[in-house]
């Protein structure tokens, strides 16, 4: 089952049990998958299988260590640890052995980007989505990046880019509607509109949709 990665509690809830599977290969992704705030979520009782799983994750990692695979997955684990140096020196090695290992150099962008290099993580965004051009999920994050950074022409073009790429990808409709709804409130409806269609149950887009539909005088919607 595909979970959300944004509910630690539901994951924790599913993966946990998988701490104690015979097979090393389970253990260890059930413990990567893990890491962060799902991990605090366990309860005392799996704490002490999910740190001895996680040990053989990193192992299993450091062994691949001449494969970009093994550094690039460590990145992964240490950033969602908020391990923000080792994350970056993973990536580093990552594409130090494979140039052209988009996911890493997309990855370390968004790693600089949340701890305030924007700069750096622009180059790094851009040039990943140069890589990859039709990756959604690249083109999403760097467009969040340069609406942080006031370039909006830049962020609109590539939030399009992201909705053409995965048309159900909803916070990219709810972000772009926030983004063209401060110049012209219609256009922002049936964005704000598709973001809800996709995902009926968050109230904040529910309640974006409304106000740019008070805002272009669509008072009964």
């Amino acid at each position: 089952e595909r979970v959300n990665e944004a509910d630690p509690g539901r994951l924790a809830g599913l993966l946990g049990p998988l701490l104690q599977d015979p097979v090393r290969w389970v253990r260890a992704e059930a413990a990567a998958r893990l890491a962060g705030a799902p991990s605090r979520r366990l309860p005392e009782s799996q704490q002490k299988g999910w740190a001895s799983a996680l040990a053989e994750y990193e192992d299993g990692q450091r062994y691949m260590s001449d494969l970009p695979s093994g550094p690039y997955n460590l990145g992964n684990l240490y950033a969602a640890q908020g391990r923000v140096a080792d994350a970056e020196k993973q990536y580093r090695r990552a594409l130090a052995i494979d140039d052209q290992l988009f996911l890493a150099r997309a990855n370390l962008g968004m790693l600089l980007a949340v701890n305030g290099r924007g700069e750096e993580a622009e180059r790094l965004l851009r040039e990943a989505y140069a890589q990859q051009p039709g990756h959604a999920g690249i083109a999403f994050n760097l467009g969040l990046l340069l609406a942080e950074r006031n370039d909006r022409a830049g962020a609109e073009e590539m939030l399009r880019a992201a909705l053409r790429a995965d048309p159900r990808l909803a916070p990219a409709a709810f972000n772009l509607a926030v983004l063209v709804g401060e110049r012209n409130p219609a256009q922002a409806v049936p964005l704000a509109r598709k973001a809800l269609d996709l995902r009926p149950d968050d109230v904040r887009y529910a309640w974006t949709l409304g106000y740019y539909q008070a805002r272009a005088g669509d008072l009964d919607g």
